[in-house]
């Protein structure tokens, strides 16, 4: 699997080192001009933390692993790290696995996906098909003292935005 970061300090598509950090502070794109389309979507999200683009050649697969979703803000406060994914391109052998569940993602819609499941990806494809999925994460503060229901697994957000995909998610 290859991955592009999109959202960095540096401006290299290799740096990942400010992925994780929660923090949107000083993170741009530096391919806007490069790639005017994909510019305008990633700075449609001026709070997002992560943005990157993973791709999975035939046979491709992502260990299965877990990550935490609840975080603490830079102020303190808990809130949660949201993960979506947008698939640009798929096949019917591309799956991803979130605690034992299998899903088939469409390309074109926005998933918000958890993330602290144990969670796998695998591109079966026989063939030479790329999988090209969007990946952005977005750092949430809770609001409010009501208990949310826990996150399903996959939560299929259709040809939302994402950030109505986020704000879909706070009302949960």
């Amino acid at each position: 699997m290859s991955q592009f970061s999109l959202l960095n300090t540096t401006g290299s598509y290799g740096d990942f080192s400010t992925d994780h950090n929660l923090s949107c502070l000083g993170k741009t794109f530096r391919g806007q001009a490069l790639y005017p389309s994909l510019a305008s979507f990633v700075l449609a999200f001026p709070h997002a933390v992560n943005f990157r683009v993973n791709l999975m050649g035939p046979g491709a697969e992502l260990s299965a692993h877990e990550e935490n979703l609840v975080i603490r803000t830079r102020n303190g406060k808990v809130g949660a790290r949201l993960r979506f994914h947008l698939p640009v391109i798929t096949n019917p052998h591309a799956e991803l696995t979130l605690d034992g569940w299998v899903y088939a993602l469409s390309a074109g819609t926005v998933y918000l996906v958890n993330h602290a499941s144990i969670h796998s990806a695998v591109n079966g494809a026989p063939q030479l098909v790329r999988r090209p999925i969007v990946v952005r994460d977005n750092a949430v503060p809770r609001r409010g003292k009501r208990h949310r229901a826990a996150c399903p697994a996959a939560l299929k957000v259709g040809h939302l935005s994402m950030a109505a995909a986020t704000a879909h998610y706070m009302q949960l």
